[in-house]
């Protein structure tokens, strides 16, 4: 899955705030295609005081949904030069131009809201070419990340980032969908992780790890050994690679929603 954008600048300050063409686009491409989690409508209420409350599109007439990938960081305009597509068969929010796009042009969704602002790590410039795509799991029968094309060990596969949630928000969290998608991240933020990191199954016998950037607020998926096509990228959810430590039921299933 290439994808025809990167981030980019559209400020005095040099910050990446804004998704940018890497290349011309023609009508009808889709752009992005973010795996959602569903927010009920009457959770809202427990998401005002935090970033996420920015971070959510609709998807029904019962409910919200909060989508991976980068969705998120596309501006909203009235005018937009893109669309968001909900595909129920995927369980996906698709960002799909509407119309023919000039390499460097900003890309903007057509719609309106309050907008996510997010300081984009310059990390990401350039570097957000995913090795892969979302499709069936073969062995648990849910969604995963599987190869593009043949990886090789220490390749990175995906950088992901990191929204920060102060951690006295967590009895709100606790309240919604997010509960058992949030982490610990710091002694002051709990991080909900964008990107395609969500869509990443556990092993015992992976053949990724994770890693963290702190100072840019990133999670980094490189490989630990030969992933071949089509081959799906697991990763053992214990953070070490070799630890066999049990984990919770809810860990193991997170995104069994989408089956």
């Amino acid at each position: 899955m290439k994808l025809a954008f990167t981030f980019g600048s559209a400020n005095d300050l040099g910050i990446l705030d804004s998704v940018v063409a890497a290349e011309a686009i023609r009508k009808g491409r889709v752009l992005d295609d973010s795996p959602v989690i569903y927010i009920p409508k009457p959770q809202q209420t427990f998401l005002c005081s935090t970033p996420l409350k920015d971070c959510l599109f609709d998807w029904d007439t019962d409910n919200l949904c909060f989508p991976y990938g980068y969705a998120v960081f596309f501006s909203k305009s009235q005018n937009g030069n893109c669309a968001v597509v909900v595909d129920k068969s995927t369980a996906s929010i698709k960002i799909v131009s509407n119309r023919n796009i000039a390499k460097g042009e900003r890309l903007t969704l057509n719609a309106t809201g309050s907008e996510f602002t997010y300081a984009i790590s310059t990390r990401l410039k350039g570097a957000i070419q995913p090795l892969f795509h979302t499709g069936m799991s073969k062995k648990l029968g849910i969604r995963g990340m599987l190869a593009d094309r043949l990886i090789e060990s220490r390749e990175i596969i995906n950088i992901c980032p990191i929204i920060p949630v102060d951690v006295k928000e967590e009895p709100n969290l606790e309240k919604t969908t997010f509960w058992k998608y949030y982490f610990a991240y710091s002694a002051r933020y709990h991080g909900i992780v964008l990107g395609y990191c969500s869509v990443v199954n556990h092993s015992y016998e992976p053949n990724s790890k994770y890693t963290f950037d702190f100072k840019n607020m990133l999670i980094i998926i490189s490989a630990i050994s030969r992933i071949d096509k089509d081959e799906e990228v697991v990763f053992n959810y214990n953070f070490f690679p070799d630890s066999r430590d049990p984990l919770p039921k809810e860990l193991v299933d997170y995104n069994e929603h989408f089956k």
